[in-house]
């Protein structure tokens, strides 16, 4: 018998079956388990996203939220168009610093537009506790931006590129001890779910 934690039920249970296990929901007990680690991943996400808006905040609403013509529509974006077509001339090598003004090649404005999209969405995302924790998947999904930004920065240079690369890796330096300790207390709680 497998039952919520009911006054009525568990007395009821004893006297109606009594030679049956009686065993309470499991997954009550998990979110129970799991509401001091969902509270700190909560307050993590709040931390996270207050200093990823204070670095990049301002390139992120650089970009407009709907394009003409399609009003009202929400882009959700996790893919990247197809990787740059091989530029069919040597490009001459660009001078340290300082960089010159760089008109964006419209396959390259359209990668880093989509990935500031995909970046403004993942701020966005919600948690399902006890095993889906908003906080930690923001962390590690930004800091996938992160990394996907200096690859493609090591093939192209672009202003909004460097900028968000930047702001990422400044944003999420100070909050990896934190986000090591929450890793380490979900993965307790999957090896719990797991037992």
């Amino acid at each position: 018998m497998l039952s919520d934690k009911q006054t009525g039920l568990v007395p009821a249970v004893a006297t109606v079956l009594p030679q049956s296990r009686h065993q309470l929901c499991q997954a009550h007990y998990l979110r129970n388990l799991a509401e001091p680690l969902a509270e700190a991943d909560t307050a993590f996400k709040v931390a996270l996203r207050q200093t990823v808006r204070q670095y990049v905040g301002d390139l992120l609403r650089q970009e407009s939220r709907a394009e003409p013509g399609h009003a009202g529509v929400l882009t959700v974006t996790g893919l990247l168009p197809s990787p740059l077509a091989a530029p069919q001339a040597p490009v001459a090598p660009r001078p340290e610093r300082p960089r010159p003004q760089v008109t964006p090649e419209p396959a390259t404005d359209e990668v880093v537009t989509q990935l500031l999209r995909h970046t403004r969405y993942l701020l966005t995302l919600k948690g399902r506790p006890p095993l889906r924790l908003a906080g930690l998947e923001t962390y590690e999904r930004l800091h996938s931006v992160t990394r996907l930004s200096l690859e493609l920065l090591a093939q192209r240079y672009e202003p909004r590129l460097l900028s968000l690369y930047q702001g990422l890796h400044s944003a999420l330096s100070p909050l990896t001890d934190l986000y090591q300790d929450l890793a380490q207390g979900a993965a307790w709680l999957r090896d719990i779910t797991y037992i």
